[in-house]
């Protein structure tokens, strides 16, 4: 059994990582598809039966290229359904954009995905965390499972990936543009050590270096008791702001 809301917690870190607005990921129905489609690719291996930890490498690239690729790594962990990423965003902007986000506090930023609970995005410089109840997206949620439970797994060949030997697979739906391959290593029980994706106009690239397999501690998955919930992204953005004024008035000189 694939479970699509964790999944879509990763494609949440994703699209954040790659700079999509909030206005575009709210309006726009092709971003939409984006995520669904990401999130059905993603579900080959983020199912009930997977745990492990590994450095996620993520490259996203313009599918007519062009333009330089924004890559970042990030820690991850997956135990049964649960998931965490630790994402630094002020390594995948430039020095100026980065700077300024670390003096806000929202340069590290946590996702962690429960199967039976809110996602939670936590930000620890800011010893603060929001809830995000993806069941208030039910057409999004529908739309991945019904992409995860169409597509069609064909096996393309072998290939060595990182000097790991892995088996290449192509997941496609019918008559739909949108491909994805998964390269999965027999020799760490057919977990995946590449998944690549290309939709929207983009192409995405995961791979999964230092894996190590077996149960996660839970408290991975847990959240300082210190750390205050936030009411929303609003609140958050609030708490920034008073964080970067607060910065600003520190350089005026008394």
């Amino acid at each position: 059994m694939k479970r699509l809301v964790p999944t879509l917690i990763c494609v949440l870190a994703v699209q954040m990582g790659g700079q999509f607005s909030v206005r575009a990921a709210a309006s726009s129905n092709a971003l939409e598809n984006t995520t669904a489609f990401l999130a059905g690719a993603l579900s080959e291996f983020m199912s009930d039966s997977r745990s492990f930890t590994a450095t996620t490498e993520l490259s996203i690239r313009d599918q007519a290229g062009g333009n330089d690729p924004m890559t970042m790594s990030f820690g991850s962990a997956f135990d049964l359904g649960k998931i965490r990423m630790d994402l630094d965003l002020a390594s995948a902007m430039n020095q100026t954009i980065g700077a300024g986000i670390s003096v806000m506090g929202i340069n590290r930023i946590m996702f962690i995905g429960y199967p039976a609970n809110p996602a939670r995005v936590v930000f620890p410089d800011m010893k603060t965390y929001m809830e995000i109840p993806l069941n208030q997206s039910p057409q999004l949620t529908q739309k991945a499972g019904d992409v995860a439970g169409r597509l069609e797994k064909k096996f393309v060949g072998n290939e060595s990936i990182q000097g790991v030997a892995a088996k290449k697979y192509q997941l496609q739906m019918a008559g739909s543009k949108d491909v994805a391959f998964v390269w999965q290593a027999p020799a760490l029980n057919d977990l995946p050590v590449r998944l690549q994706a290309t939709t929207g106009g983009k192409v995405y690239t995961f791979s999964f270096k230092n894996v190590r397999q077996g149960p996660v501690d839970p408290r991975v998955f847990g959240i300082p008791a210190t750390f205050k919930k936030a009411d929303g992204l609003q609140a958050i953005t609030q708490l920034a702001m008073a964080k970067l004024a607060e910065q600003a008035k520190s350089l005026i000189p008394q």
